[in-house]
């Protein structure tokens, strides 16, 4: 029979030293405890693991808390645990105690009118400790303002390392597991998690640094499904339509750093800062494969771990939106034998892990899916968008697919007549439509 983990309460003593003195807070996998160190006198946070052996997920729940333990990241905003311990089948992590307040609330204490230097300061502490966390191979992947805390004296400090990612180290996680909350995840933690590296971070950051600057979320959404397209599909208004002060710079570097495809952000937290700095206006190209996310070879064609392209080629940028097939010029398509009909529609993808193709509709009724799209993309669904294609007029209409279809910003659910000049997107792509 499963030994049953004994919570922590007023009065105990933890690892010998720690005297609890208050419960602080109780829930998901963790409890959270004040207690005093009484060799120092000094106040710390204890944090007992509270899944048991009976858990589902138990062994996963306790390796990923002992690695959390152990790791020691050494710069001023991070809160590194300061001791680790085991007490019979009771699992404890002590950290200093931060006299401070979480994010939200010191935002809301000075009733969202910081200076924007001020506010600009916050975000450049909280990207600074992210930095060094990169520079140690570290994915947070659960960046939020209830993880940032502001002490006393206005320092930041970024806490709960709990589901952190060591990039060189073995992923704990099986299968697919989502993890991190919802309203602050990043596209690729909600589509493809097993492809998250360290510029999901930076797409946290920018979430947090938009509300910062304009005390609104740029997640729209009630319910997960709402929330989780938001995130998906929908871009955010740019900063300054809330708060004209913010410098222009500062808007678009945001603006970046929540592009829905990670190729399209910046790929360094340095190079975040130097954005808000005025010192860069745009990213740099991607060094990682846009389907999982590895570091990519400087000459490479194809990635070394999936095998996906890593640049259109031009003779096989235009394809047949029905099957695939690359066309060029043809009046039909050489690989379903469909006609094109007497005027050129198409969809030119100028965002995405597919930015530069263009995707022509021949005539006739078809389902369009990752196969035929990108077979690598694991952000689109097997079954993504219908087709219907005349010499009048193109319908489309999702197919219930995971990641969502949009016409002209909308989300699709019923079928929709595609007009010339409207933005199409699909998964992490977002295309053109074209007819003429």
């Amino acid at each position: 029979m499963a030994t049953v983990v004994t919570m922590m309460r007023i009065g105990q003593y933890v690892l010998t030293f720690y005297k609890i003195v208050d419960i602080l807070a109780a829930g998901g996998q963790a409890v959270l405890a004040k207690a005093v160190d009484t060799r120092t006198r000094r106040l710390v946070v204890i944090k007992q693991l509270s899944a048991t052996p009976r858990d589902k997920h138990y062994k996963e729940e306790r390796e990923r808390f002992i690695r959390a333990g152990r790791l020691r990241i050494n710069h001023p905003t991070i809160v590194d645990p300061i001791d680790f311990g085991q007490e019979g089948k009771n699992w404890y992590t002590v950290f200093p105690f931060i006299e401070g307040v979480q994010l939200q609330v010191y935002l809301a204490r000075n009733g969202g009118k910081l200076p924007v230097g001020e506010r600009l300061r916050v975000i450049r502490h909280i990207a600074e400790g992210l930095a060094a966390m990169h520079k140690r191979h570290v994915v947070h992947r659960d960046v939020k303002p209830q993880n940032i805390l502001v002490s006393a004296d206005e320092s930041v400090h970024i806490v709960d390392l709990g589901i952190c990612r060591c990039m060189d180290e073995q992923t704990i996680t099986s299968g697919d597991a989502f993890l991190c909350t919802i309203l602050w995840a990043s596209p690729e933690q909600l589509g493809a998690p097993h492809t998250v590296d360290h510029r999901t971070d930076l797409y946290s950051l920018g979430l947090v640094a938009y509300v910062i600057l304009t005390g609104q979320s740029p997640v729209t959404g009630s319910t997960h499904e709402a929330i989780a397209r938001s995130i998906l599909v929908c871009p955010p208004p740019p900063l300054r339509q809330h708060d004209p002060s913010i410098p222009s710079h500062v808007d678009k570097a945001v603006m970046i750093l929540l592009a829905k495809d990670r190729t399209q952000r910046f790929q360094s937290v340095e190079e975040f800062l130097d954005a808000l700095n005025g010192t860069r206006l745009s990213a740099t190209p991607s060094r990682f494969c846009s389907s999982c996310g590895t570091a990519r070879g400087d000459n490479a064609s194809f990635c070394s771990c999936c095998g996906a392209g890593l640049a259109v080629d031009a003779a096989t940028a235009t394809r047949c939106l029905a099957c695939g097939s690359p066309v060029d010029g043809h009046s039909a398509c050489p690989g379903c034998n469909r006609s094109f009909g007497t005027i050129r529609r198409r969809l030119v993808v100028f965002a995405g892990p597919m930015t530069g193709r263009t995707l022509l509709f021949p005539i006739g009724e078809y389902d369009v899916g990752r196969v035929v799209l990108e077979p690598r993309d694991v952000m689109i669904s097997s079954r993504h968008f219908h087709v219907n294609c005349t010499d009048a007029a193109v319908l489309m209409r999702d197919l219930g697919s995971t990641n969502g279809t949009s016409v002209a910003g909308q989300l699709i659910d019923h079928e929709v007549r595609l007009q010339h000049g409207q933005e199409v997107a699909f998964a992490l792509n977002r295309a053109t439509y074209h007819s003429d």
